[in-house]
């Protein structure tokens, strides 16, 4: 396990898939604890190289089928790498309030294999994460990175956007099936009241209202998340994935990145604790 310290605030960071486990900024702890020691319920699951669920675990790539494990039902679901033991990206491993982590994935249900670095960095009032995914193979692969914060709130939460959004409908329960309705969450003051676990694509700069302060979740190259406040929510937390991608991507293409060997693709994102 990693510890950053930052003054009041602290992030504790597993090694085994750079599970983030604890946030604490100024002192207020952010991030919900998962209640069952599974890191898709509380924290912040790492997601690479899809997020969400691929149906069937199946899918094809430049004239080859490949499988994924199926996790979910019939389905694959949040990636290849969450349970996976990462390495110190570099020799002095970690400063008081930062570190780098690096895995190499090489899979037979993926395409190529890639070097992927996460780098975290921890401020007095932020938490900062920036993913560096470089394929070291052959040929392209489809890649969609996530990941899975679940945020704190007391008495009430709202959700604004400085742009504009958009959800993708769904032709059944879990998978896009192309289209999108705008929507806008800066006027609903009925949130709360309704049950969520959909995709939205924009939206900009993110603003979780979390009772008595705000978050400010700013993501970069990561245009698209869903929005859950499900069973595992517990009713204490929303979880806010931020995401480079749509559910089943690897089948859609909705938002897939496509890295050709030897190339390499960043994304991150910043949470920001903003006081009222």
């Amino acid at each position: 396990m990693v510890t950053l310290v930052d003054g009041g605030s602290l992030a504790r960071i597993d090694r085994v898939g750079a599970y983030i486990d604890s946030l604490q900024l100024k002192g207020r702890q952010i991030l919900m604890p998962s209640p069952d020691g599974r890191e898709t319920h509380g924290g912040c699951a790492v997601m690479i190289p899809f997020a969400n669920r691929i149906r069937n675990g199946v899918y094809s790539w430049e004239g080859h089928t490949y499988s994924l494990p199926r996790n979910d039902g019939l389905n694959s679901i949040h990636g290849l790498v969450r349970h996976e033991k990462w390495e110190y990206a570099n020799e002095e491993g970690q400063d008081h309030n930062s570190t780098t982590l690096h895995y190499r994935l090489a899979s037979t249900g993926y395409p190529a294999a890639i070097d992927i670095v996460n780098a975290y960095s921890l401020g007095r009032d932020f938490f900062n994460i920036t993913t560096t995914i470089k394929n070291t193979g052959e040929i392209s692969s489809p890649l969609v990175v996530g990941f899975h914060p679940y945020f704190n709130f007391q008495g009430k939460w709202e959700l604004k956007h400085d742009s504009e959004i958009k959800m993708l409908n769904y032709r059944d329960r879990y998978f896009p099936d192309g289209s999108t309705l705008q929507v806008n969450f800066n006027d609903d003051v009925a949130m709360q009241q309704k049950s969520f676990d959909n995709c939205f694509v924009g939206g900009g700069d993110l603003v979780f209202s979390a009772g008595n302060y705000d978050i400010r979740i700013s993501r970069r190259n990561m245009d698209y998340f869903v929005l859950y406040n499900g069973q595992y929510s517990r009713g204490q937390s929303v979880a806010i994935e931020p995401m480079t991608g749509a559910p089943d991507a690897f089948n859609n293409h909705i938002g897939l990145v496509t890295i050709g060997p030897g190339k390499t693709f960043e994304c991150g994102f910043r949470i920001e604790l903003v006081e009222r």
